[in-house]
């Protein structure tokens, strides 16, 4: 069996498209969440006036239009620094679903280049852990079929070199018993 998947460096982006593409439906999402928050308080506060100070002379006006201005005036520091640590926390986040993604792309192309030695191993707190188990148990159901169908084939040459036919009859028997378990595509899709 292979050695566990062990990562050399931390990487920031594992699979830059999807998490980018992840990061950035997050951020609109939360965005669009502000906006739809901010849009009913403003809706449901606009029969309100609110005073403030401003350079010392007062100032009357609508709640929301108040609320906003000062949020554009003392607090875009805030905004921008929460925007940035929000960003960063939703890249993270992504980790749990991009990470699984490019191991199972990783094995299934090392698999599909006849290395079936390979093994998904998934971080504690990854996503997708029962795909990656019942990967797993697949990779090692063919390995061992196939080692059983090469011991067979090498029963058979070993048959016929002393040439007991009916030995060799009746191991490729066995192996096509062994082959015949498998369902296979007829034909290549068009």
């Amino acid at each position: 069996m292979a050695k566990p998947f062990r990562r050399k460096k931390l990487n920031f982006f594992i699979k830059k498209d999807l998490q980018g593409k992840l990061t950035w439906q997050f951020f609109l999402l939360t965005i669009g969440g502000l906006l739809v928050f901010s849009a009913i308080f403003a809706a449901l506060s606009a029969d309100h006036l609110t005073i403030s100070y401003e350079n010392q002379a007062v100032q009357i006006n609508s709640t929301p239009i108040i609320l906003i201005k000062e949020l554009a005036d003392s607090n875009w520091i805030f905004l921008l620094t929460a925007g940035l640590l929000m960003v960063a926390t939703f890249i993270v986040l992504t980790h749990k679903i991009a990470g699984p993604i490019y191991r199972f792309e990783v094995v299934t192309r090392k698999m599909c280049e006849k290395d079936l030695n390979q093994y998904i191993y998934l971080r504690k707190r990854d996503e997708a852990k029962e795909l990656a188990d019942q990967l797993n148990r697949f990779n090692g159901t063919l390995s061992e079929d196939i080692q059983a169908m090469l011991e067979k084939s090498r029963q058979i040459e070993a048959a016929l070199e002393e040439q007991d036919l009916p030995r060799a009859a009746e191991e490729n028997q066995q192996l096509q018993e062994v082959l015949s378990s498998y369902q296979l595509k007829s034909q290549s899709p068009s």
